[in-house]
């Protein structure tokens, strides 16, 4: 069997507290493209039936390196769950991004990010940061808070929620760290994000029959990104938020590694 890349475990520090990585590097020397794995709220650097270590060993054999990271507070890096905000998430996947723009096999102006479900919102709110991210692929992504909220502010009033409400709050990011995470998701809108990056490619991927974050939040997506020949939108018809249709989980990958060849 033949090697096509170079995995490594690496580390990275924030706030005095370690991120945990693994980094896969294409046989090729030097000026390679990269690309920044944001996982969701709960997920790890391994992604859901293992999607992002598959993802990135397809894109280490066609020439572009992955970052897969742990977030602070969840898998394995260092840091307590109560203290995860959007913020803090934020700022970790800024860390990572400085840690492969400086890397001496990378080049520093063909990077990009992918994120899924909450990570799809911290992918954006980090590319208008960086600056100079040149391509963004999102699977399953937040556009907005205010199906959460509003049944969150139902519970706190006592009021009774049928079943299918209930669903839907139980998907909000399970058990809750703190006020403040709150407090940050519930203050989402992602209008200015979307504006600021208009000219960065952006891929969408959404399963129809996802339950957690509902098809509503693609079309959401579209409807900000309308007319600009930089986006292309992939709905897939037999996928919930997990992506569990392994037919479709090949759509995914090959769509995802056809995109970030064609605009990194």
């Amino acid at each position: 069997m033949l090697k096509d890349e170079v995995r490594e475990a690496i580390t990275i520090e924030n706030q005095g507290e370690k991120i945990f990585g693994i980094l896969h590097r294409p046989l090729k020397d030097t000026n390679v493209p990269a690309l920044l794995i944001c996982p969701g709220f709960a997920g790890t650097k391994c992604g859901k039936y293992r999607l992002f270590v598959t993802l990135a060993e397809e894109l280490a054999k066609r020439g572009i390196a992955v970052l897969r990271f742990d977030y602070r507070g969840s898998g394995d890096s260092e840091g307590e769950f109560k203290d995860i905000t959007l913020e803090r998430k934020v700022s970790d996947t800024l860390e990572c991004l400085n840690f492969i723009a400086a890397h001496p096999q990378i080049s520093r102006d063909r990077l990009g990010l992918l994120g899924r479900s909450l990570g799809g919102v911290v992918a954006l709110l980090a590319a208008r940061r960086f600056k100079i991210i040149k391509s963004l692929a999102l699977w399953a992504p937040v556009f907005k808070s205010d199906p959460w909220r509003e049944l969150w502010e139902s519970l706190h009033l006592k009021q009774k929620l049928d079943q299918e409400k209930q669903e839907i709050l139980q998907s909000l990011p399970g058990n809750i760290p703190n006020l403040e995470f709150l407090t940050q998701f519930f203050n989402l809108d992602l209008h200015s994000e979307l504006e600021s990056l208009k000219d960065i490619p952006l891929l969408h991927i959404h399963g129809e029959k996802d339950n957690v974050v509902k098809i509503e939040h693609a079309k959401d997506f579209e409807k900000a990104r309308a007319g600009l020949g930089n986006t292309r939108f992939i709905h897939l018809p037999n996928s919930d938020h997990d992506f569990s249709d392994a037919q479709e989980q090949s759509i995914i990958v090959q769509e995802t590694c056809k995109w970030f060849e064609q605009t990194l």
